[in-house]
């Protein structure tokens, strides 16, 4: 699957959409295609080893897209929209983060090494990324595909995390406190930061290139760094 660059929209809000055959192609593929799992895994494998969603596209719902829509209707400048769906939201696809924020590089490495760190589990994360026009206070405007060649940073990175179903609802409450009140990317930084100096410490000049490499660790060595 593709997205159509040329798939330019007028703005038609997204709490439209009342089936999955309302939804826009362009719109869910932005969705699927962005799919990663905890650490590469296939769909439906959870850091816990509970079933998710078989597919990703299974997880891109008009009521997840509704919900993400009207978290998106209005972010200030910099800033960043958060919610926390809990596994009884009346919307029907919780327990789920949903984040709505400008791109940059260490974006997801942020979110994930959060995540990490205070022990919620999830199923995968999506993060499209949109070319979103807002006014100077931050309404929305437009959202449409990205312009050919554009970079990715240029653009809104609409992130939707399914979590498992046990995640711990204190946990799941101080993940939503820190991305509403910082930096998310410095936040991921600073975690990269402290494993670095701890590497350093024990592993000399090897600090670097395990750091660098990070994210392609076995899960027990991973594991191992995070509990420390």
């Amino acid at each position: 699957m593709t997205i159509d660059p040329g798939a330019k929209q007028k703005l038609e809000p997204w709490t439209s959409f009342a089936d999955s055959e309302d939804i826009p192609d362009w719109i869910a593929n932005a969705y699927i295609e962005s799919y990663r799992g905890p650490r590469g895994d296939k769909p439906g494998a959870t850091e816990t080893g509970e079933t998710g969603p078989a597919d990703p596209a299974d997880m891109v719902t008009p009521a997840m897209l509704r919900a993400h829509y009207r978290l998106g209707e209005c972010r200030p400048e910099r800033g960043s929209c958060v919610c926390v769906h809990s596994a009884d939201d009346p919307e029907g696809f919780g327990p789920a983060l949903q984040v709505v924020t400008h791109h940059g590089s260490m974006l997801l490495d942020s979110v994930t090494v959060l995540l990490h760190r205070l022990g919620v589990a999830y199923a995968g994360i999506m993060a499209p990324v949109f070319d979103v026009h807002r006014s100077p206070t931050g309404d929305l405007l437009s959202i449409e595909p990205l312009a050919p060649g554009a970079s990715q940073f240029d653009g809104e990175a609409w992130i939707y995390v399914p979590l498992s179903p046990s995640v711990d609802s204190k946990a799941l409450a101080e993940v939503e406190r820190l991305l509403a009140q910082s930096e998310i990317e410095g936040l991921g930084a600073t975690a990269l930061r402290d494993y670095a100096r701890r590497l350093q410490q024990g592993l000399g000049g090897l600090h670097e290139l395990l750091v660098a490499t990070y994210f392609e660790m076995e899960p027990s060595v991973e594991t191992a760094l995070l509990s420390t």
